[in-house]
């Protein structure tokens, strides 16, 4: 609903006026339904995709301690699950490419100045990660679906520190407390590529309980969550992704109220991410085939990647 005061830009403008509505309306009805902040469309989303579940995987109680723990919280750090080779072969290719125009670009700049890097087609210029999806891991993606799966997306970034005075004035990158706007049984690697300590701004993530306490407790929105920080930010129930190269924390970043700390004068942090779905499909070889752009992403459309996803939903 556009709110009287903003009845003059409507008038002007009511495109957006109706897209600022329905934006609001999507937010506020998965707060209330669901006592998640990632809109009514995510939630009906997932929903659907549960049920496709059911239909086509088969229902059974996990037995991976890490896939209960998962389960039980939304998140569950992973260690380094990686060959070591393999690791070091991502990130010395990872370092080579961030900084260089031909092979990232520009992901969050203000007023001329860049704060965040990323890697342009990581899945298309470093090979090496399709080796990251280690059996293991399939296991596991395995285990909790109760079925096929599929990978649809990868992405490596760097960010860089933001001035207090700019980060009075904007939200850089996702610095705020939130849950993303995908399908809620989509779930994510997350995965230091940098000796992460507090200082480098690492990932925040609370348990998809705590999020529903917090959104109960009147959480509103990620620019004005309207909630005292020593509750919202309370020690005993945020976890942060803190290690060396390869520190891993499988989340669902739907139902996961998390945030990108800042990193501190001189800092900086690099991280990468992976975004598993269930699907009717096993695992291609080729899966890095299928994988999805980011918006931002420079895209040849003459690329084979631009084959529909192999995605339940």
């Amino acid at each position: 609903m556009v709110k009287a005061s903003e009845l003059p830009k409507a008038i002007k403008n009511p495109k957006n006026a109706v897209k600022v509505a329905h934006s609001r309306f999507n937010f506020s009805m998965g707060k209330i339904l669901y006592k998640n902040t990632a809109g009514l469309e995510a939630n009906l989303k997932g929903r659907k995709s549960r049920k496709l579940m059911q239909k086509y995987h088969k229902k059974e109680m996990p037995k991976n301690p890490k896939i209960i723990e998962f389960q039980k919280k939304g998140y569950v750090s992973l260690g380094i699950p990686y060959d070591k080779e393999i690791l070091e072969k991502v990130v010395e290719k990872y370092n080579k490419m961030i900084e260089d125009d031909k092979f990232s670009f520009v992901r969050s700049e203000y007023k001329g100045k860049v704060y965040s890097r990323m890697i342009n087609r990581a899945h298309k210029q470093i090979p090496e990660l399709k080796e990251m999806i280690t059996s293991e891991l399939k296991e596991m993606f395995e285990e909790h679906f109760g079925g096929n799966f599929q990978i649809n997306y990868t992405a490596m970034w760097r960010n860089y520190h933001v001035p207090p005075q700019v980060q009075a004035e904007k939200e850089i990158f996702s610095s705020a407390w939130h849950c993303d706007g995908a399908d809620t049984e989509e779930i994510t690697l997350f995965i230091n590529l940098s000796d992460v300590k507090d200082e480098h701004g690492p990932l925040h993530l609370q348990s998809f309980e705590r999020t529903k306490e917090l959104v109960k407790m009147g959480f509103k929105t990620r620019q004005n969550p309207d909630i005292p920080l020593v509750v919202l930010e309370d020690p005993n129930y945020v976890v942060k992704n803190i290690g060396i190269p390869g520190t891993t924390i499988l989340a669902n970043s739907s139902i996961c109220m998390h945030k990108a700390g800042l990193p501190k004068s001189g800092c900086m942090r690099d991280i990468m991410q992976f975004k598993i779905a269930p699907s009717r499909e096993s695992l291609k070889d080729n899966w890095e085939v299928y994988c999805e752009d980011s918006s931002v992403q420079k895209i040849d459309n003459s690329d084979e990647a631009n084959v529909k996803n192999r995605s339940i939903t």
